[in-house]
């Protein structure tokens, strides 16, 4: 298998004069969780919004997964807001979601899925008695049911209590560590994203200004004393 999730070549989305995302080359390793990081505006939810297909670039190229043989279901994302019926269960909802998208997911991989995300307790609930937090829960227990390689998630922790974060963020290192999936999760908050991020891509004005991994955030980070002296 590739070692390589992403790759990206001087990829750009341009709207008028506005340099949404401008020459941005990256590559992201398989099997790694890279916190997509900047401000509001600074080019992250363009960007997955091209990776995903739901935007065209103005120029430039890029591969997922390149070497690997993919299908509709290889790469899976959540947008902005995750859409869900209201009415229905977790399960419910999940079971709708294979027949939506082709997969075959069996009850014993929805219940699994549905366990991993801790949702398995909410039986005959309706999405609409829903957290916020369960909410988001379920919306990537939905993108896992096809099995997917590689899951990119603009800001998935928006509006989320510290609890909420805090469950998310077990989330995020479960799906990467039992099912092998790599991650992108998108945030203006490094400090958050430091806690369970191998990668960081930092990204201002449309530009990647920086890329590191988290051993190296580690070292600039080291708490350190400095004495200033007369003599």
């Amino acid at each position: 298998m590739t070692d390589i999730a992403i790759r990206t070549n001087n990829l750009c989305k341009y709207y008028g004069a506005v340099h949404a995302v401008d020459n941005v080359s990256v590559e992201i390793p398989t099997g790694a969780i890279v916190g997509l990081v900047g401000k509001n505006g600074a080019g992250k939810t363009t960007l997955i919004r091209m990776l995903t297909g739901l935007t065209f670039p103005t120029s430039g190229t890029f591969e997922l997964l390149p070497g690997v043989e993919r299908d509709d279901s290889t790469v899976a994302a959540i947008v902005e807001r995750p859409s869900m019926f209201t009415g229905m269960t977790a399960k419910e909802n999940m079971t709708h979601q294979c027949l939506l998208i082709g997969a075959e997911a069996t009850p014993e991989y929805i219940n699994h899925t549905l366990e991993l995300v801790g949702l398995d307790h909410t039986n005959n609930q309706k999405v609409k008695n829903f957290s916020l937090g369960m909410r988001q829960r379920l919306a990537i227990a939905m993108t896992l049911v096809a099995k997917p390689k590689l899951l990119l998630l603009d800001e998935p922790t928006n509006g989320l209590d510290p609890q909420g974060i805090h469950d998310m963020r077990e989330l995020f290192l479960s799906v990467n560590r039992e099912l092998g999936v790599t991650l992108v999760v998108s945030s203006h908050i490094l400090s958050e994203l430091a806690k369970f991020a191998t990668d960081f891509i930092i990204m201002d004005k449309g530009k990647v200004i920086k890329t590191f991994s988290a051993d190296e955030l580690s070292n600039v980070n080291k708490k350190r004393i400095r004495l200033s002296v007369n003599d």
